[in-house]
């Protein structure tokens, strides 16, 4: 099973949220805006042990010191349906909650409960069963329910609940139901193993490799081995003849094995000795040691690039590429003992989901660009495996296709007060007949220039149509002195594609300005179009003329306020006073930077845009 919908109360810096999931979720926001509290309160549902303090609950919140953190499952698989039948609603999904609150006593209590498809009859809820077990308040039931009861003796909550089961299976289609979150808790009782519910793997940006590759019960390396060893102890016959022959050799040296060593015999002599206004005897007794004991001992690893030396001496990137494989290993480790498990016929109507998650923070850190890309390719496999779910935060835009927006949530902390909050597009985004197209387009924009996904990690974006405005707009800026590192400016490619970009603007609620051409049509040939003598060549040129131009009423259709664009009429070119000879010799770009470096009066009207061009509004 995946997630498919989060929803966050009152959890450090999130007052409240709602994200829907997809199999790869993409984080994207700035610095301390949250996106590590939303890990950590997943963290916080799938961790039983999870220990909430003080911190953990959001200050500004209408309901002080009460957090929650909801999770709907769908996609489930036959053993989730068995396991929470439950819990299984209409729309094939299970939702649980996790609350956490500070009693009358100051201590923090967590629970779950989950939601359950209950009859509009409170008589067949489960959670009212108790109040039924008299059999004086039987009498205004059905005859029907009453006589699913044992006729006679002490009537038992589970003998009531028996008989709602089979009283709704009986009269469903005669029955009204209400998804409503039960007042019991989840599955009957307060605690429960953390991986029932599938396990989850947090990856935080910041993890020391010495610490992951401990030989020990709580890191996936240490877990790994001992996994390792359990099963060398029961199918290797070489490792179980060294195990034996250990515990035999230690053993020998005790009393009753007869081959103690005379250092041994002369301690345990002098001791009793020191001993003896006790009147006791005293004998030293060796305990073969559990085999794991030494494989913690004496392991660690070694990676050759060349030179062998530990991990801990490598560098930054293998190592947490390293940190990446462990975690995913154990992932493969822990679905092949439940499959093992499952052979050996353990009983499966309380058997844990075979779903993992994971949450990584940063995986662009310490890795350059072919690797950045090569783990997004990665994780996009992991998370497209069944029953696998991988959600990043990154600042990376490596880790950005457009072509996936559906699963991109861009967060944001406009204030303390107001909280983290977050943007997703979870509708189709180009639709109609043209969708195809627009989609591909959209697409090969992207990989001719992945740098175009820095939109989604600015503050506000500025559309251009190439890439000399791209290189002249910041330098106007810096020259007028209202430049700013949050905006952001994407060239486009041409006019054509600036829809496409403003569409997912607006989706995802970012700040954005437009500059575009004018381009407007030849009077000549409009003349010459009336009169019907264009020439085929003159007839091409018309028409390309004709498509651009009304590009522009494509644009402003879109744009939500008039504020937010800016037509250079007629184009580029003229307000620079940039020539075709000097455009055609250097090339436009070239030629414009050498425009703006020599001397160039910098008018009002175009301080005026480049100012609006770098505005930013809270």
């Amino acid at each position: 099973m995946r997630i498919k919908k989060i929803t966050i109360d009152n959890f450090r810096s999130i007052k409240h949220i709602e994200i829907n999931c997809e199999p790869l979720g993409i984080f994207i926001g700035q610095n301390n805006h949250g996106k590590s509290n939303i890990f950590l309160a997943l963290q916080f549902f799938f961790e039983s042990s999870f220990r909430v303090s003080d911190d953990d609950f959001f200050k500004h919140a209408d309901t002080p010191n009460v957090l929650s953190v909801e999770l709907q499952f769908f996609d489930l698989e036959e053993q989730d349906k068995t396991t929470f039948k439950k819990y299984l609603l209409p729309d094939q999904t299970i939702r649980i909650l996790k609350t956490a609150k500070t009693a009358e006593d100051k201590k923090i209590e967590s629970f779950y409960n989950g939601y359950i498809n209950a009859p509009q009859e409170e008589w067949l809820v489960p959670d009212n069963a108790s109040n039924y077990t008299n059999r004086d308040t039987l009498t205004s039931l059905p005859s029907e329910f009453i006589n699913l009861l044992p006729p006679t003796g002490r009537l038992t909550k589970s003998h009531i609940e028996e008989a709602q089961l089979k009283y709704i299976e009986a009269y469903r289609d005669n029955l009204s139901f209400d998804v409503r979150i039960e007042t019991g808790p989840f599955m009957g009782a307060k605690t429960f193993a953390s991986g029932i519910l599938g396990d989850f793997y947090l990856i935080p940006a910041v993890r020391d490799i010495s610490d992951e590759t401990k030989v020990q019960a709580t890191t996936n390396f240490g877990k790994l081995l001992n996994n390792l060893i359990k099963e060398m102890s029961l199918n290797n016959p070489d490792f179980i003849e060294i195990k034996e022959k250990l515990s035999r050799l230690l053993s020998s040296l005790n009393v009753e094995g007869g081959k103690r060593p005379k250092e041994l015999f002369e301690l345990e002599k002098s001791l009793a000795q020191e001993l003896k206004p006790w009147e006791v005897s005293l004998d030293i007794e060796i305990t073969p040691p559990d085999i794991e004991k030494l494989f913690q001992l004496g392991t660690s690893i070694f990676v050759n690039d060349g030179i062998r030396t530990p991990i801990e001496m490598k560098g930054h990137g293998i190592q947490r590429s390293l940190i990446f494989a462990l975690f995913k290993e154990w992932a493969k480790t822990i679905r092949k003992m439940r499959e093992q498990t499952t052979d050996i016929g353990v009983k499966k109507s309380r058997y844990a989901s075979q779903s993992t998650f994971f949450a990584i923070e940063e995986p662009e850190l310490f890795l350059h660009p072919q690797a950045q890309r090569q783990i997004m390719v990665s994780l996009g496999e992991l998370s497209n495996a069944p029953n696998h779910q991988v959600f990043l935060c990154t600042h990376s835009t490596w880790f950005v296709d457009m072509d996936l927006y559906r699963s991109i949530t861009v967060v944001r902390k406009p204030s303390s007060e107001a909280g983290t909050l977050i943007a997703q597009c979870t509708k189709e985004l180009f639709e109609g007949g043209e969708r195809p197209d627009k989609k591909n387009r959209l697409k090969m924009a992207y990989w001719f220039n992945p740098d175009r996904s820095e939109l989604f990690f600015a503050r506000k974006v500025v559309l251009v149509e190439g890439e000399t405005e791209k290189i002249i707009f910041p330098l106007l800026a810096q020259r007028i002195g209202c430049y700013d590192e949050n905006v952001c400016i994407i060239d486009c490619g041409s006019k054509f594609n600036i829809p496409l970009y403003i569409e997912v603007l607006n989706a995802f609620g970012i700040q954005y300005f437009i500059a575009y051409d004018e381009d407007p049509m030849s009077d000549e040939l409009i003349e010459k179009n009336k009169k019907g003598l264009l020439d085929e060549k003159e007839k091409s040129k018309f028409e390309a003329q004709q498509r651009c131009f009304a590009e522009n009423k494509n644009i402003e259709t879109l744009v939500s306020s008039p504020d937010k664009t800016w037509m250079l009429t007629p184009d580029f070119e003229k307000v620079f006073g940039i020539s075709r000879s000097a455009s055609d010799n250097k090339g436009k770009p070239l030629a414009a930077i050498e425009k703006i470096n020599n001397v160039f009066d910098i008018s009002s009207a175009l301080e005026k845009n480049i100012r609006k061009m770098y505005e930013l509004t809270l």
